[in-house]
């Protein structure tokens, strides 16, 4: 197996949580989108407020 320097971590888990960050990024993307389209942007800041607040 691979290992990266200074890492523990082995090669396949580093990709896969790059790839799982990746994803979420797109996903968010979309979502936010959409959201900007249909509503105002005072709402729409509102919303994504909420929604970060629910994720973090």
């Amino acid at each position: 197996m691979v290992y990266i320097k200074n890492c523990k971590y082995k090669l396949f888990l580093c990709w896969d949580i790059n790839f799982s960050y990746a994803l979420g990024i797109t996903i968010f993307s979309f979502v936010g989108g959409y959201v900007f389209d249909k509503y105002n942007i005072k709402n729409a800041f509102i919303i994504s407020l909420i929604i970060l607040s629910l994720f973090s």
